[in-house]
Parts: C-alpha cells; sequence; structure tokens
C-alpha cells in the first residue's frame, strides 16, 4: 500500500483528516489523531478500497490502527478481489484491517473512526476521489521507466 501523501503531499497536508478528543472519549485518550490514507499500488488492480492508519502526535513512531474502507458491495469484493494468498478477502464498509497492527486502542479508534464517517458523509467521497487519483497517477507512465522497475521504485519509497 502506497500512502496518498507519497504522491499529492501539498493535498494531504490540507486534506488529512484529524481527529480531535478533547477528553478521554470511550477509551481514547485526548489528543489529535491523523487518519493516514494509504493505497493499492498493483498495476491493473481495482480492488475500491483503502486503508487508514491512525497516528497520534504523542505516538508518532507507530500507527495506533489500521481501518480499512470499502465502499462496494459484499458482491463486489468476491468477484473482483486482486487475490493474495496471504491477505483475507476485504469486506465493504470501516472495519480493523487484518493483518494490521492492532493494539487495545484499535476498537476505540474505529468506533471514533466510524462516528467521523456518520458526521461528514463528504468524508468518503473525497476518499473515493483520492482513490480515483491514486490509481490514475500510477497508471502514468514515467519517462523511461518500464511498469515492473516502476513498482519496484515505489515499493522502494515506502522503505
Amino acid at each position: 500500500m502506497l500512502a496518498f501523501a507519497k504522491l499529492f503531499p501539498k493535498l494531504a497536508w490540507h486534506q488529512t483528516r484529524l481527529l480531535r478528543v478533547m477528553g478521554v472519549m470511550n477509551g481514547v485518550p485526548q489528543g489529535e489523531y491523523a487518519l493516514l490514507e494509504y493505497y493499492c499500488e498493483k498495476p491493473g488492480c481495482d480492488c475500491r478500497r483503502l486503508l487508514l492508519k491512525v497516528w497520534c502526535e504523542s505516538s508518532p513512531k507507530s500507527s495506533l490502527a489500521s481501518i480499512s474502507f470499502g465502499w462496494e458491495s459484499q458482491k463486489f469484493y468476491q468477484r473482483c478481489w486482486c487475490k493474495d494468498e496471504d491477505l483475507p478477502e476485504p469486506a465493504p464498509g470501516i472495519r480493523l484491517e487484518w493483518p494490521g497492527e492492532q493494539l487495545k486502542l484499535s476498537e476505540a479508534l474505529l468506533a471514533l473512526v466510524k462516528r467521523a464517517f456518520e458526521l461528514d458523509p463528504n468524508y468518503s467521497e473525497r476518499l473515493k476521489r483520492h482513490y480515483e487519483m491514486c490509481k490514475k497517477k500510477l497508471a502514468e507512465p514515467m519517462k523511461g521507466t518500464s511498469l515492473k522497475k516502476r513498482h519496484k521504485r515505489s515499493k522502494d519509497q515506502r522503505r
């Protein structure tokens, strides 16, 4: 998965969703939580899902939860999922990603993220637009670079 910020750093700076918790809420400590977007970079894949990694200013070295968002029907994912033997088939909706790094706090953060989606229906539409932007950008040929080299280069950028 490739960070949206790698492809569109300025836009990510302005459009990354921040959730501010003013006091302890359902077990989530006070603080600001950023939802960083990650998209599939496999050539030809149209999985129509993304990963939100939840980061907090007080724990900047690792994400606190990995949450998947798929907006198509279960039937779509059964039919169109790009098969990976080590990954389970995704499901529609907002849920904890498996296998992702999950902590005790992850369930509470999942509830917070679901609430953010409920309060702002435009947020899911923005994420879908970002998905389309990423797919379009990744499909663009890079001058003098084969698709195989490009895929390797994007993996190297994540390290």
